[in-house]
C-alpha cells in the first residue's frame, strides 16, 4: 500500500511540473494586456470631463477599405490616437499601451430577446506615434 502511494506521488511529478509550466506561460501571455497605472485607473468621482468629436462615417469606411481592416479596427485606432494626443498634452503618456475592454455580441443567428454580450481586451497602441502602425496593432 505504501509502495503504491509512493509510486502515485512520483507519477504526479511530471504532471505537476507541466501544470506549473503552463501557468507560467499563461501568465507571460496575459502580461501584455496589463494596463499601466495612470490617471484613469482610479475610482470614478464627480470630477470627470467628457469630450466628443463627430466624423462622417464615410471617413471611417474609406480608411477601412484602404487598409483592408474592419470599422471596429479603425475606431480602436482613432481612439488610441485621441488618447495618445490627450496624454501627451497632460504629460502623462505611459511607455506601455493602454488596453480597452471592448464589448462584443455573442448572439448567434436570428436569436431573439435577451442580451448575450462578452468582452475582449484590445491594445490601443497609445505608445505609437504613427497612425498606420496603430491601425496594424488594432488588427493583429
Amino acid at each position: 500500500m505504501v509502495k503504491k502511494g509512493a509510486e502515485s506521488l512520483a507519477a504526479l511529478g511530471p504532471g505537476t511540473y507541466n501544470l506549473a509550466r503552463k501557468g507560467i506561460l499563461q501568465q507571460q501571455l496575459t502580461s501584455p494586456f496589463e494596463a499601466p497605472r495612470m490617471m484613469f485607473n482610479v475610482p470614478i468621482g464627480g470630477a470627470r470631463r467628457f469630450a466628443a468629436q463627430s466624423w462622417p462615417f464615410e471617413r471611417f469606411r474609406a480608411v477601412k477599405k484602404a487598409a483592408g481592416v474592419t470599422i471596429n479596427d479603425v475606431v480602436l485606432a482613432v481612439r488610441g490616437g485621441a488618447l495618445c494626443a490627450y496624454l501627451i498634452e497632460q504629460e502623462a503618456l505611459p511607455d506601455k499601451p493602454l488596453i480597452a475592454m471592448v464589448p462584443v455580441s455573442l448572439r448567434e443567428g436570428e436569436s431573439s430577446g435577451g442580451n448575450d454580450v462578452g468582452s475582449l481586451l484590445a491594445n490601443l497602441g497609445t505608445e505609437l506615434s504613427d497612425p498606420a502602425e496603430r491601425l496594424r496593432v488594432a488588427n493583429p
